[in-house]
């Protein structure tokens, strides 16, 4: 998209929806209205419009991770496509679970994100780095199968023995990786 000024402007001044047969209409009534905030010595536009619909906000609930004052992906989406190239910077200053970071990381732009809550490293960054299919197949291969490990909770209602001994290894294992400070992506 062109990112000039007076481009950015207009797209969004004479922005509107596609109705239910994708059509788009630019009735008066239906397009941006546009005003200025004063902060400062500065003035800045302000667009008010329905840039998305409820039809729009529905994500998958596997992209979803319960966290204080977030928002769907489509949001981030919307004007990171509008406002920024691939390859660009996209600067997340309030991280939180991570919401404009993956979006901007899929839209292949670089991130650079920050946020005060230790949490939101740990909810974005497994994201962003994703291990290889051989490299977890790997891992799992090399998980010793003992069958001497024993669960904390007797699970054998639920699984089979032969699996059982299996989750109980992996639990072990990843716990002692936790314990010994070895844990990593994958």
């Amino acid at each position: 998209m062109n990112r000039d000024p007076s481009f950015v402007h207009q797209f969004l001044r004479t922005f509107s929806l596609p109705d239910q047969d994708g059509q788009t209409t630019l009735e008066p009534a239906e397009t941006t209205s546009c005003d200025t905030l004063h902060i400062g010595n500065e003035e800045y536009p302000r667009y008010t419009n329905e840039f998305w619909t409820a039809k729009q906000r529905q994500a998958s609930k596997l992209q979803e991770i319960s966290y204080r004052a977030c928002f769907k992906p489509q949001l981030p989406r919307f004007f990171i496509s509008l406002l920024t190239r691939p390859g660009e910077v996209v600067y997340d200053p309030f991280t939180g679970r991570g919401t404009t970071t993956v979006e901007a990381a899929l839209l292949g732009r670089q991130v650079i994100s920050n946020d005060i809550n230790p949490l939101s490293r740990i909810l974005t960054e497994p994201r962003l780095n994703l291990p290889e299919y051989e490299d977890i197949r790997a891992r799992l291969y090399s998980i010793p199968d003992s069958a001497d490990i024993s669960c904390e909770i007797d699970l054998s209602m639920f699984y089979h023995p032969d699996t059982l001994r299996a989750l109980c290894s992996i639990r072990s294992y990843l716990l002692e990786k936790e314990k010994t400070g070895d844990s990593d992506a994958t």
